[in-house]
């Protein structure tokens, strides 16, 4: 990071880790897995694209039967870097991590969970997590210092010191339920196997996860804006606009909708729902741009608050609830 002059990791980064893994389809009485079966190896790293907005580097590995290509995108003028995972994964009875040891001390682990976050313990047990994972603490030169770890469907992983491990793929056998035993010799249908892909995002930070945006990031990751284009044509629109805005980053709309009963004839309004993602209580102004309104909301720590907005500005915002009652 040479904009906070720290060094990121303390060793090699987004290396792919198989694990043992004896236990049954849903691990029961197994929390941590430690037991290193090797990792990846013999990588073939080229790069194959490089331009002004953006570098990619592709590295190519193998473990016995299985193979990975991990392509890491730089982008220009970011703090972030994009990683597309191709797998063909044909191991049995293992687990598949990405390693990630972060070069702090006296680490605070955070995970996401459903509309907040949540701290846990750096001891090495398995973990279920949202989309994103951060390891934040002290580096030698540029004080409070983190790592977030962004992804796009691997729920789990583990924390040992400063080190993160996200799980990838688990190859146990598809309903076997302990105490029962496998047979040598006995065909068994095993999960994961065969080719899968995935994406996740590496944000090194100065300060902590709110510091880094990490709610944002994974938003973005997860759900990235969708480009349309369009022929040149009049209109009323100005070439630069927005829906709806909010002037406070701990705050992050989640849904624009119709009000329901819209939908049956009544007064037209529209549903917002917005929450407070950085655990902070905090005064927002929302710009509902689209019906030229704007709305001052005060939320507590982890608040979800849904809006009853008519469109007829004469009427008050009023808060509802999930069922618009």
């Amino acid at each position: 990071d040479k904009a906070a002059g720290a060094e990121v990791l303390s060793g090699p980064g987004a290396v792919p880790v198989v694990l043992e893994d004896r236990s049954d389809t849903w691990s029961h009485g197994v929390f941590a897995f430690r037991e290193e079966a090797g990792k990846f190896s013999d990588a073939e790293v080229s790069v194959i694209e490089e331009g002004p907005v953006r570098t990619v580097v592709r590295a190519v590995s193998t473990f016995g039967m299985s193979r990975m290509v991990q392509e890491f995108i730089l982008w220009a003028g970011t703090a972030f870097v994009d990683v597309r995972v191709k797998i063909d994964w044909r191991e049995r009875l293992r687990i598949l991590k990405l390693a990630f040891p972060a070069a702090v001390s006296d680490s605070t682990v955070t995970c996401e969970i459903p509309f907040g976050a949540v701290e846990r313990p750096a001891d090495g047990n398995e973990e279920s997590f949202h989309r994103w994972l951060d390891v934040t603490g002290n580096t030698p030169g540029a004080g409070r210092y983190g790592l977030t770890v962004i992804n796009d469907g691997c729920a789990s992983a583990d924390v040992l010191g400063s080190e993160i491990r996200m799980t990838v793929l688990r190859s146990a056998v598809h309903a076997h339920h302990t105490p029962n035993e496998l047979v040598d010799g006995e065909e068994y249908a095993y999960l994961d196997q065969g080719e899968h892909e995935l994406r996740y995002r590496i944000l090194p930070h100065s300060g902590d996860w709110r510091d880094a945006g990490a709610v944002r990031a994974a938003i973005l990751l997860n759900a990235p804006p969708v480009g349309l284009v369009e022929y040149r044509h009049g209109g009323t629109l100005p070439p630069v606009g927005s829906f709806v805005s909010a002037d406070c980053v701990g705050v992050q709309v989640t849904a624009l909708k119709f009000a329901e009963e819209s939908l049956t004839g009544a007064s037209p309004a529209v549903i917002l729902r917005a929450a407070e993602s950085h655990g902070r209580a905090t005064d927002a102004e929302i710009d509902l741009a689209v019906l030229g309104r704007r709305i001052k909301v005060t939320f507590g720590p982890w608040e979800i608050k849904t809006l009853r907005i008519p469109v007829d500005v004469s009427e008050p915002v009023t808060e509802t609830n999930f069922l618009e009652e």
